[in-house]
């Protein structure tokens, strides 16, 4: 079976679970996006570590504007979290 799904296409970060003890990204937002007339949105860039036997995820949140992700404040950072855990 897998052992992280990341999913992408809907237009807006989405929920983040464990399905079966495997992470479950169900959106990324429009990461990397190339459409230059959006005025920008969230997005989420994802790190993933493993050591074969463990697997930890380190998410990033960012702000894309013109296809380019640019790191985004903490409050906004905590904002975007609170989204998903309220969820």
């Amino acid at each position: 079976g897998a052992d992280l799904i990341v999913g992408s296409h809907p237009h807006m970060v989405q929920d983040i679970e464990l399905v079966d003890g495997v992470p479950v990204v169900y959106s990324l937002g429009n990461f990397i996006f190339d459409q230059y007339n959006v005025e920008g949105w969230n997005q989420l860039a994802i790190g993933v570590m493993t050591d074969g036997e463990n697997l930890s995820l380190r998410l990033l949140p960012t702000y894309g504007r013109g296809g380019r992700p640019t790191p985004i404040s903490d409050t906004a950072a905590t904002a975007i979290f609170k989204s998903i855990a309220e969820r």
